[in-house]
Order: C-alpha cells, then sequence, then structure tokens
C-alpha cells in the first residue's frame, strides 16, 4: 500500500470511531453533523451536474476544456446519495421524527432521479468524446473548427 492510501485509510478509521464514539455521547448532534457532512458531499456533486447541464442547454463551446472538472465532481453523486440516504433513514428517530414513509420515499425517488441524470450527462460527453475522435481520423483540420 502507498503511503497516501495509508494515510487515507487511518483518516478514515479515524472518522468512523468519531462517529460512533458520538453516536455513544451525543447521538442528537453526531446525527446532525452527519446529515450536515452527507448534504455538503451532495451538494458539490450536484452542482457540477448543474454545471454540465446549464452548458449543455446553453450550448456553450468554450467550456469542453474544462468539461472534466464538473464530470469529477458529479461522479461522486450516487456515493453521496447513499451516504445521505443512510444517514437519514438511520437518524430518522432523531433527526426527522415527524417524518413519515411518504417522505423517505420522495426522498429515495429524487437522489435515483439526479443519480440517473448525472449517468445521463456522462453518457453523452462520452458520446461527444468518441464523435470528435471519429472525426479527427476522418479530417484532422475539421475536428479544430
Amino acid at each position: 500500500m502507498s503511503r497516501w492510501r495509508l494515510v487515507a485509510v487511518g483518516l478514515i478509521a479515524t472518522a468512523a470511531l468519531a462517529a460512533i464514539v458520538g453516536l455513544r455521547l451525543a447521538p442528537e448532534r453526531t446525527w446532525a453533523a452527519l446529515l450536515l457532512g452527507s448534504l455538503y458531499l451532495l451538494f458539490a456533486c450536484l452542482a457540477g451536474t448543474l454545471f454540465i447541464s446549464i452548458h449543455y442547454l446553453a450550448g456553450a463551446g468554450w467550456w469542453l476544456v474544462l468539461r472534466r472538472v464538473p464530470e469529477a465532481m458529479m461522479a461522486g453523486l450516487p456515493i453521496a446519495a447513499i451516504a445521505l440516504a443512510l444517514t437519514l433513514f438511520l437518524g430518522r428517530s432523531l433527526l426527522y421524527p415527524w417524518a413519515g414513509a411518504f417522505m423517505f420515499a420522495r426522498m429515495a425517488l429524487m437522489l435515483t432521479l439526479w443519480v440517473a441524470l448525472a449517468a445521463a450527462i456522462r453518457r453523452a460527453s462520452l458520446r461527444e468524446d468518441h464523435f470528435l475522435d471519429h472525426l479527427r481520423k476522418l479530417d484532422p483540420l475539421e475536428a479544430r473548427r
């Protein structure tokens, strides 16, 4: 294992231990902190999806060079969605004691739709890359226009 991978595993283990201790000592504050962290991660991933969506809808061409950055941001969307769903489901009695099954079903539907949107955008991006590669093989000068 590389040094950085060991550091990452150590940080994950430390965070998991802190969450476990926090759930034992102050579950209300720990669930709220886990919810906030999950939302931050989800919003960062959705920001990448929103950035790409706006540029596709506007037909912007200048951003093609930067496209990989928001694609990398949206790659974490499935993990963020699962983290948020687990946080809300497992901490529901302390976070939202008034919420019923309908709220959680609606949340699951929205998270699934966001992940599907991100996957569709990624597929469209890969198709566009494939098309440009094919175009360059046919006429290298045409691909630059």
